[in-house]
This record gives structure tokens, C-alpha cells and sequence, in this order.
């Protein structure tokens, strides 16, 4: 009688393996979304420290010529558009217009584009000469 009980309590039953395995696909269809938006949000973070980059070189460039520009090999990038370091963003210089000349202010557009296209949240973030920040959720820039 003894080896019987000895033999039982070394292993698990099959109905314990599947209330274990249950729990963890549960726990993993929880936190697997919450960390997918946990890396999108953290990318995004690279896509506004670019515009900055880019909008202190476009200081620079109106320092020396007395007029932004539209091309940003003109800043020192090797296209037009800009890509980010880890290719999460796309950051283009937005067309000028009567209210926003080149000559006097630019626009510049950070376009989520690889894996990061996923973030529907703020596919895209904005930032102006004069420091205006915008996006499709004004969360954006918060976080």
C-alpha cells in the first residue's frame, strides 16, 4: 500500500495540468494586449524625440539661411522623408501655406510606419516652429 500512495503524490493528474494550463492562457490573453499597447506607447516616444531632433536642426538651417526648409537632406538626412532610428517613424516636412510660409514657420508630420503602424491610437504626431503639438488623441505627447 505504501509504494501506491508514494507513486501518486510524485506526480500531477491531468485534470491539475489543465486547470494550470487554463490559467495561464488566461493571464496570457490579458496581458499579452496590454503589453502590445505598453511597446507601441514606448515607441511613440521615439517618433516625438525625432521631431524635436529635426525641428532643432530646422533652427539651426533658419540661423544660417533666414528661412526653413521643406527638404530635409538639407539637415543632413540621407531622404526625404526622415526615418527614425528604429524605422518606427516617418517625419516629413508638411507643405507650406499661405498661413504657414517656409520662409517663416514649418509643419512637421511624425507618420507611425513597420510594426509601429499598428498604433491606432496616434498614427501620426505634429509639431509646429512655434511649439504646437498635436496628434488624433491628445494623450499623445503625455504619454
Amino acid at each position: 500500500m505504501k509504494s501506491f500512495y508514494r507513486n501518486r503524490l510524485a506526480g500531477f493528474t491531468l485534470i491539475e495540468l489543465m486547470i494550470t494550463v487554463t490559467i495561464i492562457g488566461i493571464v496570457a490573453a490579458i496581458a499579452y494586449p496590454a503589453y502590445n499597447q505598453y511597446v507601441l506607447r514606448t515607441h511613440r516616444q521615439e517618433g516625438k524625440d525625432f521631431l524635436q531632433k529635426i525641428a532643432n536642426k530646422q533652427e539651426l538651417y533658419f540661423a544660417s539661411n533666414n528661412t526653413y526648409t521643406i527638404d530635409l537632406t538639407q539637415l543632413g538626412y540621407p531622404a526625404d522623408p526622415a526615418i527614425s532610428e528604429h524605422n518606427y517613424y516617418s517625419v516629413a516636412v508638411d507643405n507650406p501655406s499661405v498661413a504657414c510660409p517656409i520662409a517663416t514657420c514649418y509643419s512637421l508630420t511624425a507618420t507611425a510606419i513597420g510594426s509601429q503602424a499598428r498604433d491606432a491610437t496616434c498614427p501620426t504626431l505634429t509639431l509646429t516652429s512655434s511649439g504646437r503639438k498635436t496628434a488624433p488623441d491628445p494623450e499623445c505627447w503625455e504619454k
